[in-house]
C-alpha cells in the first residue's frame, strides 16, 4: 500500500529529551490553535504521570511532523478518568484501557498530514495489542470525532464532558476494542485493513 511506503520514512520516538518536548510543545501550540496562549501552556500533569509516554514522529530529515500521548491505565488513571466513568461503568472492572490524546499531525512536503496520523494511531494500537490491553480510549470535539469513528471507535453512552484546559468544548468519549478491531476492519473492508493488520513497521515498535 502506498500509505505504507510512506510510513516506512517516518521515525517514531519516546519522548526524553529537552529538545524533543520543546518539538512536542510547538506542534501542540500549532494543532490546537486558539486554545493556549504559548506553547509553554500545552505542557500539564499528565505529560509527566507514570504511565504516560509521548511519541514523537520525524520525517527523514529529522524534522518533527507529530506527536500523540499514550497513558496505559494499568499504570495509572487516564485523563478521560478525571472527566467520565462512563468507560468504566460501560465494561467490566478489569477492563484495561490506552488512552490516546493530544495527537497533532503537521506533515511536510514529502508525508501528507493523514499519512502521519495514520502512524501514530497505529503505533498506539500496537502498543494496545502487542502489551494485551483492551480498550483503546480516545475523546474528542465534534469535527475532529470522525476520524475515530472512520477507524470504527465506538462513542461511549453517557461520556460526554467539557475540557477545561480546552476552552470548555464538549467533548464526547469513544472506545476501539483491540482483540476485535482486526475482525470488524476485516469484515467491512476497511480501506487500512492491510495497514492496521498487515503490514508490517517496525519503526512504529516503540515500546520494548
Amino acid at each position: 500500500m502506498e500509505i505504507s511506503r510512506l510510513v516506512e520514512q517516518i521515525e517514531l520516538k519516546v519522548v526524553d529529551s529537552d529538545a524533543d518536548r520543546e518539538h512536542v510543545r510547538d506542534l501542540r501550540f500549532t494543532g490546537y490553535k486558539n486554545v493556549f496562549d504559548s506553547p509553554e501552556d500545552t505542557w500539564d500533569e499528565w505529560d509527566d504521570k507514570s504511565g504516560t509516554h509521548i511519541l514523537l514522529a520525524e520525517d527523514a530529515s529529522g524534522a518533527p511532523i507529530g506527536t500523540v500521548r499514550v497513558i496505559d491505565s494499568r499504570i495509572g488513571l487516564t485523563e478521560a478518568d478525571t472527566y467520565t466513568d462512563a468507560h468504566r461503568k460501560q465494561f467490566p472492572e478489569e477492563t484495561s484501557f490506552v488512552e490516546g490524546a493530544r495527537l497533532v499531525a503537521r506533515g511536510s512536503v514529502d508525508i501528507k498530514k493523514i499519512v502521519v496520523q495514520a502512524a501514530l494511531w497505529k503505533a498506539t494500537f500496537l502498543y494496545a495489542s502487542e502489551k494485551g490491553v483492551d480498550k483503546i480510549l480516545v475523546w474528542s470535539k465534534r469535527g475532529p470525532d470522525r476520524g475515530y469513528k472512520s477507524l470504527q471507535f465506538e462513542e461511549i453512552s453517557g461520556g460526554e464532558f467539557s475540557h477545561p484546559s480546552l476552552g470548555n468544548k464538549p467533548h464526547k468519549t469513544y472506545c476501539l476494542d483491540t482483540k476485535q478491531s482486526r475482525q470488524i476492519f476485516f469484515a467491512m473492508d476497511h480501506p487500512l485493513k492491510e495497514f492496521f493488520f498487515l503490514d508490517h513497521h517496525p519503526s512504529l515498535m516503540w515500546f520494548e
